[in-house]
Order: C-alpha cells, then sequence, then structure tokens
C-alpha cells in the first residue's frame, strides 16, 4: 500500500463488552496500511498527504478471525452418498493431477476472497487435499487491503 488514508465519519465497532459503539470518528491509516490514529472526527489533525474517505453512516471493526477453515469447501452445507471406491477414484484420478490441483488452489483463492470480503482478516486451515494450503501460503491475499467493500 503507498497511500495513506484518512476514513472519517465512521461509526467503530471496538468488539469488546467494555467499550460502546463510537458515532463520527476518524481512523488514519498510514502509507504500509497500518492504523496510526483513532479518534473523533474533529479532534484529530489529518496530514495533507492523506487521501481523505467521507464513510458517514459506515461501519468499521475489527477484523473476524475463523480458526477452523477448510478452504476447498465453501461452507455450504451438502450431503454426499457415494461409495468409499468412488470417493477413492476421484481423489487419484481428478484431485491427484495437475488439472486437478489447479482447480484446487483457485477455489481455495476464491473462498478465502469471499471470507475476506465478509470480514474475516486471519484464518486458520486446518487441512486441505495434498496440503495446497501450506504449498498456496504464495497466494497472499494481503494486496487486497482497503479493497473490502465497507457496508
Amino acid at each position: 500500500m503507498n497511500t495513506a488514508y484518512a476514513l472519517k465519519n465512521v461509526h467503530l465497532i471496538h468488539g469488546d463488552l467494555n467499550r460502546n459503539l463510537q458515532k463520527n470518528m476518524t481512523i488514519l491509516v498510514n502509507e504500509q496500511g497500518l492504523i496510526q490514529d483513532i479518534g473523533r472526527d474533529h479532534a484529530l489533525n489529518i496530514p495533507s498527504h492523506y487521501t481523505t474517505i467521507d464513510l458517514s453512516g459506515k461501519y468499521v471493526m475489527p477484523g473476524l478471525i475463523n480458526a477452523h477453515v477448510h478452504l476447498f469447501a465453501d461452507g455450504k452445507p451438502f450431503s454426499l452418498s457415494v461409495s468409499e471406491g468412488l470417493l477413492q477414484f476421484a481423489y487419484d484420478r481428478i484431485l491427484n493431477t495437475k488439472f486437478g490441483r489447479n482447480v484446487l488452489k483457485k477455489r481455495m483463492k476464491r473462498n478465502a476472497l469471499t471470507a475476506l470480503h465478509a470480514g474475516v482478516t486471519t484464518m486458520r486451515s486446518v487441512g486441505e487435499f495434498f496440503y495446497t494450503d501450506v504449498q498456496s501460503y504464495g497466494m497472499r491475499l494481503t494486496t487486497v487491503t482497503l479493497s473490502v467493500p465497507i457496508c
């Protein structure tokens, strides 16, 4: 991230029981994508090189954590009633191919981006086919910083 931002007029949710919703706050995000300061709109001095984004009526909250994720699955319920032999065949002959692994990687990235757009910023993968989650660490999602829709 090479641009610094001032997110103005946000309703800030802290995510703990000790603090209430704070309205009309400004969040300063520096060029490295780190929160530099948070304060009332009228109380913060916004540096002139910061790009100001008016988020009136929008909410900002800490990123969510999903500590049990299987990125090959999209989280929708499904029922599978096939034989072990058919599952083994699919695993050996379809998934365990260059094509199958590429499909898995694309699916995992799509599912990770879907979670990110829903507010999940930290995930703990608990197992994927062929350790694809470990091998795909290079798909880094940090490049989508601040492109998440703010609702």
